[in-house]
């Protein structure tokens, strides 16, 4: 198989979303790799959503609605219930990703079969799509330890291959569902590679739900601590990395 014939599904999970995602769709239509399905999740949206979805004109939009609000974890649940393909890639309704996103992991996935995941570096853009400075670069083999004390991985630059990943689920927590997937995958061995190449631009919005740095850091702890299947001293040392790491640091 090569990239060129590989099919991906992308999920994209929306609630309230009527000023990015038309970009954030484009975004994934404008691809060089062109074979995909995108399955957008209305998470029971009150504003103009679901009409911007709509007047898109592409095969390959998919879109469903859910009559009540859950979350995104579980929004991202039901596209993985109705994904098709066997590679799996997520982006939310207000990131976008640059034109070579798909085609270069594709590439590097097919030539290392054994990789489960491959991540990208991402940089930041502001309400009006313009450049913030920072960017966030994966490591290069993540491991438990070293993902848990840096969490590395952008849920929007992840591609998954589903023939090589254990079983995927989202969390139903309200917070850090992507996170507790990566922990999950990593405890069952896994293999999540990162790419230094900048492929997608994470928006930061002002009140956006992970923007609370203290609010985030309680619910990384929290998270942390069920993971019983992770020695306590792991548990705690590698939190106390992350909240340096993670908050005092790259999220200044």
């Amino acid at each position: 198989m090569t990239k060129y014939n590989s099919f991906v599904s992308v999920i994209m999970p929306c609630h309230n979303s009527e000023k990015y995602i038309y970009e954030s769709i484009i975004s994934v239509l404008h691809q060089e790799h062109k074979n995909i399905e995108l399955i957008i999740i209305d998470d029971c949206s009150t504003d103009k959503t679901t009409n911007i979805i709509s007047s898109i004109i592409d095969h390959r939009i998919k879109l469903i609605t859910l009559n009540s609000n859950q979350g995104a974890g579980n929004a991202r649940n039901v596209g993985l219930e109705n994904a098709t393909h066997p590679y799996i890639a997520f982006i939310d309704a207000d990131d976008v990703w640059l034109p070579n996103k798909l085609s270069t992991q594709l590439n590097y996935l097919i030539n290392n079969p054994e990789v489960g995941v491959v991540c990208t570096a991402y940089s930041f853009i502001d309400e009006n799509s313009k450049s913030i400075s920072g960017s966030v670069v994966p490591d290069q083999v993540i491991s438990l330890d070293s993902y848990m004390r840096n969490t590395c991985i952008g849920c929007s630059t992840a591609l998954i291959n589903k023939n090589v990943s254990a079983n995927i689920t989202f969390s139903k927590m309200r917070l850090r569902q992507d996170t507790h997937l990566w922990i999950t995958l990593l405890i069952n061995h896994v293999i999540i590679n990162g790419l230094e190449q900048n492929l997608v631009n994470y928006r930061i919005r002002k009140n956006q739900i992970s923007g609370n740095k203290l609010n985030a850091a309680i619910k990384t702890f929290k998270l942390y601590w069920g993971f019983k299947q992770i020695p306590v001293y792991k548990r705690i040392t590698n939190y106390i990395f992350y909240a340096f790491n993670g908050v005092f640091k790259r999220l200044k």
